[in-house]
C-alpha cells in the first residue's frame, strides 16, 4: 500500500498544503521546528484518529483553532485507489470517511486490506523515531531479547509486561515452602480447625444424619414444587381459555351482524344523494336571497350628493399637494442623512450658536498654523539661566553650594540643547495632540474627529441648517392639508388616516355609481325575476333526480337512506372490533374453539387438575414441616455441642482457600498462556526474520558484523573475525542498528500481507558518518517491498538521495 498524495487542510504549522509522491522513497529535509514530526504524526492520526486531551500524545491544533482541522491521504495498492479523510468534529477521533475509486465505502474495506492493523501495531512495526529507540534502553538483556523475539506480535510489549505482572502476583499469593503468603497461612489454619473437628466426630456424625435427611426432604420439596408449578401453568392456561371464550361469543355475534348490515348498500348512490341534497339546499338559499332582494327598499336620491362631488375636486388637489410635499421631505431627509454619514460632526456643529461656531473655527485655524516650541526645552533653558544667576549670587554667600549650582545649571543647559536636537519635534506633536483633544472635549465633538472633517462640517453648516428649516416648513404644510382631507373622510365614517385615502376614493365612486343605479334598478329587477324562475326550474330537476335514486334503492325519504348509511358505518366499526377481538385472543384462537366444542371435557380436566394441585400443596406443607423439624434438631445439636460454629469456620476457611487458589491459578495460568501464545505467534516467521536481519545488520555495520545468533534465552552478534558479543556489550549506535535490522526484516516478512509506508523520523542520530553512507544501500533493499519516508535535519543524509526524492521544509 503506497501513499500517492497528502493533502493538509490545517494541522500543526501546515495549512492548505499538498505533497505528491511518485517514488518509493522520499526525504523530508528541514531544520528543527520545520514540521518533520508534524508530518509524521499527520500520517498516523489521519489513519487512526486524533488523540484526546487525556492522552500524553501531542496535539497539533493551530492557534487560533480553524473551522476545519485535519486532511486527507491518498493510498494506492496497484489495483485500487483509497482516499482517507479525517476532519475534527465533536467526536474525539474526528469525522472519518473512506473512498475507494471515488465511491464512499465503509472504513473496514480499507482496514481489511491491511489486516485490521491498529495504531499500536503500526507504531511498533513501521515507525522509527526517538520514542521507539528509547524503548530498547533501560531494560534488562532478558527483556530486550523477549521484545526482539516477539517483534511484530500485536501489543507484544504489553503482553510481556502483563505476563511478568501475573507471575509476580501468583508468587505473592502462594509459594511451595512459604509461610507469609496468604494461601500458605490459610491452609495452616484449615488444618488446625480440622483437628478440632475430629475431637467431636461422634456429634458430627449425628449432625450429618440429620443433614442427609434434610437434603432428601429438600429434594422431595423441590420435586413437588416443580410438579406444582407445571400444574399451575396448566391451570393458568385453562383460565385464559375460559376468559377468552366470552370474547369468541362476541366475535360471532358481531360477525353475523356485519354480514346482515353490508348486504345491498350502494356507496355511489349515497354519495350522489348527498351531492343532490347539498345542491338543493344551496338553491333554496339562493332563491330566498333573490326574493329578499326584490322586496328590499329602492335607493333614495341624496340632495347632498352634488355638494359632496363638488368638494371632492378640492380634496383631490390637496391630496396631490400632500404627496408632493411628502416626497420632497423624504428627499431632503435623505440628503441630511447623507451629509451626516459623510460628515459625522455636522449634527454637533449645527447645534452651536453663530458665536460658538466662529470661535471654534478660529481655534481650528490656530491648530493648523501652530508651531510652538518644546515646553520641556524652555523649562530646561529657564532652569539653566536661573542656575547661573544663583551661582553669581552664591559666590558671595556659600562657595561650596555655588559650585553645585553651577554643575546643575550646566546639566540643564545640556538637556535643553539635547532635547532641541532629538525630542523637541516629538514633544511638540504630543502637546498639539493634547490641546486638540481638549478642544474636542470642550465643544463635545467625537473623539474620532479630525481637523479636515471639522472644517468640512463648518463649510456645510449653513446648508444643513437651511435644509432642516425647509423640512419643518414642508411638514407644517403637510399637516394643514392632511387635516382638511381627514375631516372630509370622517363624513363617510372612514378613519382619519391619510393611508385610507383610497377608501375615500371608493366611497366617492359609490356615490357616483348610485346616481346611475337608480336608472338601472328597474331593468335589474326584471333580470332578477327571470333568474328566480330559472332557479325554480333547476330545483324541480334536481328533486326529480333525487326521487329516482330513492326509488331505485327502495327508500321513501332521504332520512331512511341516511339511517341505512349509519348502519353501514356501524358494520365497518364492527369489522374493526372483530379484528381487535381476534388479536386479543391471539395464539389461543384454536384452543378457545376447541373449548367451545368440548367444554364438558375441558371443565372435567380443569377440576381434576385443580384437585391434584391442592393435594400437591398439602404434600409440600408436610415436607416443609419435616424440614423445619430436622432443622430444629440440628440447631439444638449445634447449640448443645458447639459443632455448628466449628463447621461454619471450616466452611468459611474452605471458601477463603478456594478463592485464593482460584486467584493463584488465574495469575499463574495467565502468565503461562501469554508466554505460550507469544511463542506460537513468533515461531513461524522468526527464523526467516533472523536470516534477513543478518544481511541488514551487515549493511548497517559496514560488514563488521556477519551473524546474529538468537534463541529465546540469549542473543549474540558475531564479527567478521568470529568474535562474539552480548547485547549489553554493544554501543548505543550498534544496538540501534541491530534493532533497525530486526524491524526491517520483520516488515519484509509480513509485506505480502501488510504493506504500509515506513516512517523514519530523525532515527539516525546515533549513526556515524561512515554508517550514514550505508543508509542508501539499506533503502535499496527495503524499497523493493515498502514505501519509505525519511524525516531528517542532517545534510549528509540529504546528500545521499536524488533531488526528485527530496522535499525541503522551510
Amino acid at each position: 500500500m503506497k501513499i500517492e498524495q497528502i493533502r493538509i487542510e490545517n494541522f500543526g504549522k501546515f495549512s492548505d498544503k499538498t505533497f505528491n509522491f511518485t517514488t518509493n522513497q522520499t526525504v523530508f529535509y528541514g531544520e528543527n521546528e520545520a514540521g518533520k514530526s508534524t508530518l509524521a504524526a499527520f500520517i498516523s492520526q489521519i489513519m487512526f484518529g486524533f488523540p484526546n486531551k487525556t492522552t500524553k500524545k501531542k496535539q497539533y491544533h493551530p492557534s487560533p483553532m480553524p473551522s476545519l482541522f485535519g486532511g486527507e491521504i491518498v493510498f494506492s495498492d496497484g489495483n485500487s485507489r483509497f482516499v482517507l479523510k479525517r476532519y475534527l468534529n465533536k467526536k474525539t477521533e474526528g469525522d472519518f470517511s473512506v473512498f475507494k475509486d471515488d465511491y464512499e465505502v465503509d472504513a473496514s474495506v480499507f482496514f481489511d486490506r491491511v489486516k485490521q492493523v491498529n495504531e499500536m501495531f503500526y507504531q511498533q512495526s513501521f515507525v522509527f523515531n526517538q520514542d521507539t529507540l528509547q524503548n530498547i534502553y533501560g531494560v534488562s538483556e532478558e527483556e530486550l531479547m523477549q521484545q526482539i523475539y516477539y517483534l511484530g506480535v500485536t501489543n507484544s510489549k504489553q503482553w510481556l509486561q502483563l505476563s511478568q505482572d501475573k507471575a509476580k502476583n501468583s508468587a505473592d499469593i502462594y509459594r511451595p515452602r512459604g509461610r507469609k503468603q496468604p494461601l500458605n497461612q490459610e491452609v495452616a489454619k484449615y488444618h488446625e480447625l480440622s483437628e478440632l473437628l475430629q475431637e467431636k466426630n461422634e456429634e458430627f456424625k449425628t449432625y450429618q444424619i440429620y443433614q442427609s435427611q434434610l437434603e432428601e426432604n429438600q429434594s422431595r420439596l423441590d420435586e413437588l414444587q416443580r410438579h406444582s408449578n407445571q400444574l399451575l401453568d396448566y391451570l393458568t392456561h385453562q383460565k385464559q381459555i375460559k376468559e377468552k371464550y366470552s370474547l369468541l361469543e362476541d366475535y360471532h355475534k358481531l360477525e353475523q351482524r356485519v354480514n346482515i348490515s353490508q348486504k345491498g348498500f350502494k356507496n355511489v348512490d349515497y354519495r350522489k344523494v348527498q351531492e343532490l341534497k347539498l345542491s338543493l339546499s344551496q338553491l333554496d338559499a339562493q332563491i330566498e336571497r333573490d326574493k329578499n332582494n326584490l322586496e328590499s327598499t329602492k335607493y333614495s336620491h341624496n340632495n347632498d350628493s352634488q355638494e359632496i362631488l363638488n368638494k371632492w375636486s378640492e380634496i383631490q388637489y390637496d391630496y396631490q399637494e400632500f404627496k408632493r410635499l411628502e416626497s420632497s421631505v423624504n428627499q431632503k431627509e435623505n440628503d441630511l442623512a447623507s451629509i451626516v454619514d459623510y460628515t459625522p460632526q455636522i449634527t454637533r456643529i449645527a447645534q452651536l450658536s453663530d458665536e460658538e461656531c466662529l470661535q471654534s473655527q478660529r481655534k481650528l485655524t490656530d491648530f493648523e498654523s501652530s508651531k510652538d516650541t518644546s515646553s520641556s526645552g524652555q523649562i530646561a533653558l529657564i532652569v539653566s539661566i536661573l542656575g547661573y544667576f544663583a551661582t553669581i549670587v552664591g559666590l558671595f554667600i556659600n562657595p561650596k553650594a555655588t559650585f553645585i549650582l553651577a554643575i546643575v545649571s550646566t546639566i540643564s543647559l545640556l538637556i535643553h540643547f539635547k532635547n532641541n536636537g532629538r525630542g523637541a519635534q516629538k514633544r511638540k506633536e504630543q502637546e498639539r495632540h493634547t490641546e486638540f483633544n481638549e478642544y474636542l472635549d470642550y465643544y463635545q465633538f467625537n473623539e474620532a474627529a479630525t481637523i479636515n472633517s471639522l472644517k468640512e462640517g463648518f463649510e456645510k453648516r449653513t446648508y444643513f441648517k437651511r435644509l432642516t428649516s425647509q423640512i419643518e416648513q414642508d411638514k407644517q404644510n403637510m399637516l394643514s392639508r392632511s387635516q382638511i382631507i381627514t375631516d372630509f373622510m370622517t363624513q363617510f365614517g372612514i378613519d382619519p388616516d391619510m393611508n385610507q385615502f383610497e377608501s375615500l376614493r371608493t366611497k366617492i365612486s359609490q356615490v357616483q355609481q348610485k346616481q346611475l343605479d337608480l336608472k338601472q334598478e328597474e331593468s335589474a329587477r326584471e333580470l332578477k325575476l327571470n333568474n328566480l324562475e330559472l332557479l325554480q326550474s333547476q330545483k324541480q330537476s334536481l328533486q326529480f333526480e333525487l326521487n329516482q335514486i330513492l326509488v331505485r334503492n327502495q327508500f321513501e325519504t332521504v332520512e331512511d337512506f341516511e339511517k341505512a348509511y349509519q348502519s353501514h358505518i356501524q358494520a365497518q366499526e364492527d369489522n374493526i372490533r372483530l379484528n381487535a377481538i381476534k388479536k386479543e385472543i391471539g395464539s389461543l384462537w384454536h384452543d378457545v374453539h376447541d373449548y367451545k366444542e368440548h367444554r364438558q371435557r375441558f371443565n372435567q380436566e380443569f377440576d381434576s387438575t385443580e384437585q391434584s394441585y391442592e393435594e400437591l400443596k398439602q404434600q409440600q406443607i408436610t415436607v416443609q414441616k419435616a424440614i423445619a423439624t430436622l432443622t430444629a434438631k440440628q440447631d439444638l445439636l449445634v447449640n448443645d455441642q458447639g459443632i455448628f460454629d466449628l463447621k461454619q469456620q471450616i466452611a468459611l476457611q474452605k471458601e477463603k482457600i478456594n478463592q485464593l487458589i482460584t486467584d493463584w491459578l488465574t495469575q499463574e495460568l495467565t502468565s503461562e498462556v501469554i508466554m505460550k501464545m507469544l511463542d506460537v505467534a513468533s515461531a513461524n516467521r522468526f527464523p526467516n526474520m533472523i536470516e534477513r536481519s543478518q544481511k541488514y545488520f551487515e549493511i548497517l555495520t559496514v560488514g563488521h558484523y556477519k551473524h546474529v545468533k538468537f534463541t529465546k534465552n540469549s542473543l549474540q552478534v558475531v564479527t567478521k573475525d568470529n568474535k562474539k558479543f552480548e547485547v549489553n556489550e554493544l554501543s548505543r549506535g550498534t544496538a540501534e542498528q541491530l534493532y533497525f535490522a530486526l524491524k526491517f526484516a520483520f516488515i519484509e516478512q509480513i509485506s505480502d500481507m501488510i504493506s504500509l509506508p515506513i516512517v523514519i523520523d530523525d532515527a539516525f542520530v546515533n549513526f556515524d558518518n561512515q554508517r550514514v553512507k550505508m543508509i542508501q544501500q539499506l533503502l535499496d533493499e527495503i524499497t523493493d517491498y515498502n514505501q519509505v519516508f525519511i524525516f531528517t535535519a542532517r545534510k549528509e543524509i540529504k546528500a545521499l538521495f536524488r533531488p526528485e526524492d527530496i522535499i525541503e521544509l522551510n
